[in-house]
């Protein structure tokens, strides 16, 4: 998602924050307005970004990756996605954020919820051969 973006306030009109997530809240934001009107990328930095440990999107918690699943999903599924971005495409990003949850609960030593998100994954984007390699560990 944007670092800095700039949007007139009409186009934010009746799109309001999500408040019942944690994290993610602009990720979900930026997934709603798009359905309204077009983004320009510009490819070039024009921002300085500061990053450190203690920043929320950086933190080892599998809330961050399965939150975004979920926004995803709701785009899939309640928001018509498939207008906008391929319903592949939209697939494989919600496997890739389960895989991600699945790593860091592993990591964690959360082996069953490891394996819940990594077959929410493989339900999302059965093709990916890494999704089963995950399973065997």
């Amino acid at each position: 998602m944007p670092s800095g973006a700039c949007l007139r306030r009409s186009a934010c009109q009746g799109v309001f924050w999500d408040e019942a997530l944690r994290r993610s809240q602009d990720y979900d934001f930026f997934l709603r307005v798009s359905t309204r009107l077009r983004f320009l990328f510009v490819p070039n930095a024009h921002i300085i970004k500061r990053w450190y440990p203690e920043n929320l999107s950086s933190s080892k918690d599998p809330i961050n990756f399965i939150e975004k699943a979920h926004i995803l999903e709701r785009f899939l599924l309640h928001q018509e996605g498939t207008k906008y971005v391929s319903p592949r495409s939209i697939r494989r990003k919600i496997s890739r954020n389960y895989r991600r949850a699945a790593k860091i609960s592993y990591a964690l030593g959360n082996k069953e919820a490891a394996v819940f998100l990594i077959r929410k994954a493989i339900g999302y984007y059965p093709t990916d051969t890494r999704l089963y390699i995950g399973l065997l560990r």
